[in-house]
């Protein structure tokens, strides 16, 4: 059974594995930066028809990962409750790339990323991300919290400009609604096999 197989499908953000996942990234954003961050998100908000909440599983059927988003505005939506229970696997890197591209079929132009700056994990994750087309890093303040935000993908009619892959891939070559994956490391692209 290959490891690196990860099937990504929209779920119920209040399902079993769900809650167990928001849990654990809640742990996780506690310890790091005193805050569960449970408060900056209502599952309700990623329940409609501009919004979603997937699930990340490996070949097994074992949820290892999560992300949503939901929307700011009509052109703009932001990322949530982005986590993967490990590491080397670029779980986030392909749970964001599902989003984006399910942001764009929405209809989305920008999605929004943004993480405390305290938590240094996410923001290696937001910097690895290749930033010539995009905005970069901006510190802004909430209260006495430094944030780091970022746009971390725009879309227009032809195109998917994909940070988290670093390639421009032209919409066409992307057969029946599929998502491809193409990582900064591989010289091929690969469909991946989503659910």
């Amino acid at each position: 059974m290959d490891s690196k197989i990860v099937m990504i499908s929209a779920e119920s953000p209040f399902s079993s594995d769900a809650i167990s996942l928001i849990d654990e990234l809640s742990e996780c954003l506690q310890d790091i930066t005193g805050d569960s961050g449970k408060s900056s998100f209502d599952a309700n908000d990623v329940c409609n028809d501009r919004a979603m909440f997937v699930i990340a599983r490996n070949q097994s059927g074992e949820a290892i990962g999560c992300g949503a988003f939901r929307p700011i505005d009509e052109t703009t939506a932001e990322v949530k409750r982005m986590y993967a229970k490990s590491k080397g696997m670029r779980i986030g890197n392909k749970i964001l790339s599902y989003l984006e591209h399910q942001a764009h079929d929405i209809g989305y132009e920008t999605l929004r990323l943004e993480t405390r700056i305290v938590n240094t994990n996410a923001v290696s994750f937001m910097n690895e991300m290749d930033t010539k087309k995009f905005q970069t890093t901006e510190n802004t303040q909430r209260g006495q919290t430094p944030f780091a935000s970022r746009n971390i993908c725009s879309f227009d009619s032809q195109h998917i400009f994909s940070i988290t892959q670093g390639n421009t891939i032209p919409r066409e070559q992307i057969p029946g609604g599929g998502v491809f994956l193409r990582h900064k490391d591989s010289p091929t692209s690969a469909k991946a096999p989503f659910l």
